[in-house]
């Protein structure tokens, strides 16, 4: 003989409940496509009615302060398009090209009224309200 197989003990029948909620990890707006902005977060995503109007993506001058929005939360412009381009990333169209040098962050507010259009990971978690997070902006970068 010697081949003998070993009943496997204990937890066989158990089912990981995810109970994380899934964040905001990093935004990039490439060089070789500065009217787009890819958003990564930290786990696989769905949104029944994905919105870019729950977005809001800024432009800072050298103090801090907000001089421009590249996309208004909750009035993005009518050619905006937002969708997942992979698991865990959303691409969104800008409505001006970013440009080199520019300093950029990222808002999300998830929707109190419209929960269909709310971000979540595919056990149900929704993507908390973040603001004003950085992103990294390769435009002229090569």
């Amino acid at each position: 003989g010697g081949n003998t197989a070993a009943a496997a003990s204990g937890d066989l029948g158990s089912v990981i409940v995810d109970t994380h909620f899934p964040t905001f990890s990093e935004g990039v707006v490439a060089d070789a496509d500065p009217n787009n902005i890819s958003l990564t977060f930290t786990e696989n995503l769905t949104a029944t009615d994905l919105s870019a109007a729950d977005f809001n993506i800024e432009k800072y001058d050298p103090s801090g302060t907000p001089i421009y929005s590249y996309l208004h939360q909750g009035s993005a412009h009518p050619y905006a398009y937002i969708n997942f381009v992979g698991e865990n990333v959303i691409d969104i169209s800008l409505n001006t090209p970013v440009a080199h040098g520019e300093s950029l962050v990222a808002t999300y507010t998830k929707s109190a009224t419209y929960t269909n259009q709310n971000i979540k990971d595919i056990a149900g978690n929704e993507l908390a309200t973040f603001t004003r997070s950085s992103v990294t902006n390769n435009v002229g970068e090569g």
